[in-house]
């Protein structure tokens, strides 16, 4: 007989449809969630991983259960479920899944308050860096298009200085310091932050390029590695992992992906920074891609 699990697997307008042995209930609304979650015998929560369900498997596991969640691509590949079919099929293919290949679930768990830390202001500091320089060339552009026909005059300085220096930009580039110097105070408190930078006599690699921001956000959308069984499990993750057609997944309209966005940011902010760099082992590889470019067109 299969030990008893209950499948929480989150909804439309933030319900939640409930799976036991007992049968399926719908749970309308967060408190419906919780009373719950009060209210369970411990059995173990297994739900999809990624998506709007994210805070009430942290409060399950404040309230002492264990929770096991499954990606949505090898949920797709043992059941044939997708993150588009209703939350009826979508529960009934997790308990499947678990009954057939319960290795495949990961363990979720809560990440230390330095770490889960570092990761919401990594996010930030990145995603102010992103809208800093898109609004950096709208402004040169638009003044590049306007300067022809501004007028010297006085009634025009103002202007002029506005979209020299953009008060918008210094005081984005201000926040991104403050958040860099809270991130570096933070990470430095976790020994794997010193794996990466070790000091000159080490017998470990230096890292080069991952600083507090681009460090900062591996570690933190990471959290413990432990959770992730293989290397392959990891790469899936951060969407480095190539389909059945030979491409990297692409996000679906209305579908929950299984990889997770600021991993996959970082990483690819991280390895278009390293791959030009002359003394890169990468750099041979990117100049006989760009070569390949340069002939096709």
């Amino acid at each position: 007989m299969e030990p008893q699990v209950a499948v929480l697997v989150p909804s439309n307008e933030k319900k939640f449809l409930l799976l036991t042995d007992t049968g399926k209930k719908v749970l309308k609304g967060p408190d419906e969630v919780l009373e719950w979650l009060a209210e369970s015998d411990g059995i173990p929560i297994l739900g999809p991983m990624g998506g709007s369900g994210q805070n009430f498997f942290v409060r399950a596991i404040r309230e002492g259960k264990e929770v096991y969640r499954i990606p949505w691509f090898e949920l797709e590949d043992l059941t044939g479920v997708t993150a588009g079919a209703t939350p009826e099929e979508r529960a009934q293919g997790i308990l499947k899944a678990w009954q057939k290949r319960s290795d495949l679930f990961y363990r979720f768990g809560l990440p230390s308050a330095d770490v889960l830390m570092v990761r919401e202001l990594t996010r930030v500091r990145l995603n102010i860096q992103e809208y800093r320089k898109m609004a950096t060339l709208q402004y040169k552009a638009a003044f590049r298009d306007l300067e022809p026909i501004l007028p010297e005059g006085k009634k025009f300085v103002d202007l002029r200085t506005m979209f020299a220096d953009p008060a918008m930009i210094q005081g984005a580039l201000a926040d991104e310091a403050e958040l860099e110097k809270r991130i570096k105070q933070l990470v430095e408190k976790l020994p794997i932050w010193h794996w990466l930078h070790p000091e000159k006599d080490s017998v470990l690699p230096r890292v080069l390029g991952l600083g507090p921001s681009l460090g900062g956000s591996l570690i933190g959308e990471i959290g413990d590695i432990r959770n992730f069984p293989a290397p392959e499990n990891l790469r899936s993750y951060a969407r480095m992992h190539v389909t059945l057609d030979g491409e990297f997944p692409r996000r679906k309209k209305g579908e929950v992906s299984s990889w997770n966005r600021y991993l996959n940011r970082a990483l690819w902010l991280w390895s278009t920074d390293q791959m030009p760099r002359y003394d890169h082992i990468w750099r041979l590889l990117y100049d006989y891609r760009k070569a390949n470019e340069l002939q096709a067109h």
